[in-house]
């Protein structure tokens, strides 16, 4: 019984310890404007940025959802203060004198909707990302190139639910982080033919020296949900 309730006394706390470092703090008053990849469930982010504007009555957060190569150069041409992004862990395109934090690492996988070996195939059929996602589609199309591998596009979308939808159908091959791999996705492997694939990192970008930017990034970085790595080996 004491172990069932382990793991929510300790998020009981972390929520807790988060609540009381912001009553802390000064209220958050004025506008964000926030970017947030398509590419990824935004669900525990939405909940966090809900919550961060309940307990903040003056502050206005405007959300753009976009993929990751576009919200870069949003951020760069001062149409956004702050942008969560996704890249291959390692991946060091300069963006001027942007502050880095690394939200999230965890591992890529290839997914596809059943166990298959796909070593006879001449082409592979690639479920993926369109193009300007920073890390999934960088990093499969990287990985089979490395390989001399043939591929071609079965199915392209911006959305993170249809890509996962057409793996789950069958339509071919994609990547995923570890965390979103559900039920209906089976994990491939050397031995079906694919690649060694690097870690992605969840990463948030800011410009600006705003105090109101630096205690949002902060309160953001310290809930649970965004505070530590994913659990998993980051050897």
């Amino acid at each position: 019984e004491g172990e069932r309730f382990l793991s929510e006394a300790r998020e009981i706390l972390a929520r807790l310890d988060n609540v009381v470092g912001m009553l802390q703090q000064p209220e958050l008053k004025g506008h964000i404007a926030l970017g947030i990849p398509d590419s990824f469930n935004t669900t525990e982010l939405q909940g966090a940025i809900a919550y961060c504007l309940s307990i903040n009555s003056g502050l206005r957060i405007q959300v753009t959802a976009a993929l990751s190569a576009q919200l870069a150069e949003m951020l760069e041409q001062g149409a956004l203060d702050v942008t969560i992004l996704q890249l291959c862990a390692g991946y060091r395109k300069p963006y001027g004198k942007a502050e880095q934090r690394v939200l999230k690492e965890e591992r890529l996988c290839w997914v596809a909707g059943s166990l298959k070996d796909f070593t006879g195939m001449e082409e592979l059929p690639l479920v993926m990302f369109a193009e300007g996602c920073l890390s999934y589609r960088r990093a499969a199309l990287h990985a089979l190139k490395r390989v001399g591998r043939r591929y071609y596009f079965s199915f392209v979308s911006s959305s993170y639910d249809s890509v996962r939808n057409a793996l789950a159908s069958g339509f071919g091959v994609g990547v995923l982080p570890e965390s979103e791999i559900g039920a209906s996705h089976v994990i491939l492997t050397g031995k079906e033919g694919l690649p060694a694939l690097p870690r992605v990192q969840i990463v948030m970008r800011t410009k600006t020296l705003s105090p109101v930017i630096r205690q949002f990034c902060d309160l953001i970085t310290r809930l649970p949900e965004f505070s530590t790595f994913c659990a998993g080996d980051r050897t």
